[in-house]
């Protein structure tokens, strides 16, 4: 489940916040989560795939900053 909350540029974003850059384009919706990336290399998590990833910091881009719930059920 998301909900959009707001536009954001890179550097409003929090390390935590998840966030896309497809949300109303109709397509399948590609999730991410800003990392703190002070000492490593990547500044997010694709979490569709798992794999981390580094994102363009630059103001050209927005993102939409969406909350997340999850459901979590044991595997049978």
């Amino acid at each position: 489940l998301l909900r959009p909350m707001a536009t954001a540029k890179w550097r409003d974003l929090e390390a935590g916040d998840f966030f896309t850059a497809n949300i109303n384009m109709g397509q399948d919706i590609v999730l991410y989560q800003k990392l703190d990336h002070k000492a490593r290399p990547f500044n997010a998590v694709h979490v569709n795939s798992g794999s981390v990833c580094v994102i363009a910091d630059t103001d050209i881009n927005n993102y939409e900053r969406v909350q997340v719930a999850f459901d979590i059920k044991p595997i049978e």
